[in-house]
């Protein structure tokens, strides 16, 4: 399926647009929940620490890795990483013994759902939209007129082709040497403006 350029321009503005929006999301909201795990472990007492360690900075940290390289890698291997990781995290807090208190603060308004899997919807939605992002993307780098997708490209790289021609003939008359410049006396006078 073979597109115009002016169609191509527009996909590949599309595509940028959500490895953009999506690669801020992973950024912002990993580091937000990192900042925030980190704040609740200098308040929390010492059991709940290993807990909230492991779930902001090594599953958080994960997550945002493999959300970055899924995007701005294109690499759909750490796309599908990322969802993978958060369901990983879905069963933390029965396995680290843990309060989570994002659950806690989340609790009076999301009843019924706890952050790992707000998380983990999050990240699956991101997911896909990177994966339809990244195939786009791959299709759009095999088409003619990549990245730029303009008419004037095409036209800028066939015009030399019109004029080799036109130079090969012209290309031999231009062999001689310096001495057959003729000398100008030094009496004559140049004419005045």
């Amino acid at each position: 399926m073979t597109r115009d350029p002016v169609s191509n321009a527009v996909l590949l503005k599309k595509c940028k647009k959500i490895h953009d929006r999506v690669g801020m999301i992973y950024i912002v909201g990993c580091i937000l929940y990192i900042f925030a795990a980190t704040f609740l472990m200098i308040l929390t007492v010492a059991g709940d620490v290993w807990f909230l360690f492991l779930d902001g900075f090594v599953f958080k940290g994960l997550l945002m890795y493999c959300g970055y390289t899924g995007v701005y890698k294109r690499s759909d291997f750490h796309a599908l990483a990322a969802p993978l990781v958060a369901l990983v995290n879905l069963p933390l807090p029965a396995f680290a013994n843990g309060t989570n208190y994002m659950d806690i603060f989340l609790g009076g308004v999301m009843e019924g759902f706890g952050m790992a899997s707000i998380v983990l919807t999050i990240s699956v939605i991101l997911a896909l939209l990177t994966l339809k992002a990244n195939r786009d993307y791959r299709y759009l780098e095999e088409q003619e007129g990549f990245p730029y997708f303009n008419e004037r490209v095409n036209e800028q790289n066939n015009a030399p082709k019109e004029y080799i021609p036109q130079f090969q003939p012209l290309s031999p008359e231009k062999k001689g040497d310096m001495d057959d410049i003729p000398e100008i006396s030094k009496d004559s006078k140049m004419d005045e403006i």
